[in-house]
């Protein structure tokens, strides 16, 4: 893990971390229920600039972690350079979630599955999430019932272990698109027509269009829209 792999490089082992990263941990948030806070964006971005994601990588990936503001890396070419992700700023989250009505914050809930790592950065998240008066209840569900929650998490936020083998392009198309039975979010993502359109152009685009027009969907999911 990532303590022994600290450990071992202080003993003057040489480490090498996977070219190609494995999981892409993921806060999401419940965006298609008018009732729940995450409903308006500015909660969303509220939140996001309230978690300083440096503690994050340094308390517990001891600095084999990387911190991106979309499903891949830098070297992908499915990374969009024009997202800027939304800074640690907790001025700026009070002041979006006075904006979005929550001057004193609210109560909401985040899910995850059980195990150590999980629950570490979530207790870090809600650490934090307490400074901008956000109270939140903690939901580690334990093995094969955490499946059924992937498809929605009924209520706030959803902490999850996106895997990356297969790219940001496989993992968009297998997740954001209309009339899937099971994916993440089905039942949590509102994902409107134009979303699914541009998706489904790029699944089917010529082989030198795939990688722009995912380019352009990663900042409509992570930037424009805010899901997670």
């Amino acid at each position: 893990d990532y303590n022994l792999a600290s450990q071992m490089e202080q003993k003057g082992y040489t480490i090498y971390p996977a070219s190609v990263p494995t999981t892409a941990y993921t806060l999401c948030y419940q965006t298609n229920d008018p009732n729940d806070p995450f409903y308006d964006i500015r909660v969303r971005k509220a939140v996001s600039h309230a978690i300083n994601e440096d503690i994050i990588i340094d308390a517990l990936f001891h600095g084999y972690g990387i911190k991106s503001s979309q499903w891949c890396t830098a070297q992908s070419e499915f990374y969009n350079d024009k997202i800027t992700g939304h800074p640690y700023d907790v001025e700026k989250a009070k002041q979006l979630l006075a904006e979005a009505g929550y001057p004193n914050g609210f109560k909401t809930k985040l899910t995850t599955a059980s195990g150590t790592i999980y629950s570490d950065i979530c207790q870090i998240i809600i650490d934090q999430l307490s400074e901008i008066g956000i109270e939140v209840e903690f939901r580690p569900v334990e093995g094969s019932a955490f499946i059924k929650y992937i498809g929605g998490w009924e209520e706030g936020m959803f902490l999850h272990p996106m895997g990356l083998e297969n790219g940001a392009a496989s993992q968009i198309a297998s997740n954001f698109v209309q009339g899937l039975s099971f994916a993440l979010g089905v039942g949590s993502f509102e994902i409107p027509d134009d979303l699914d359109a541009s998706i489904k152009e790029a699944m089917y685009a010529e082989e030198d269009q795939v990688a722009p027009l995912f380019r352009e969907i990663q900042k409509d999911l992570f930037e424009d829209r805010y899901y997670m």
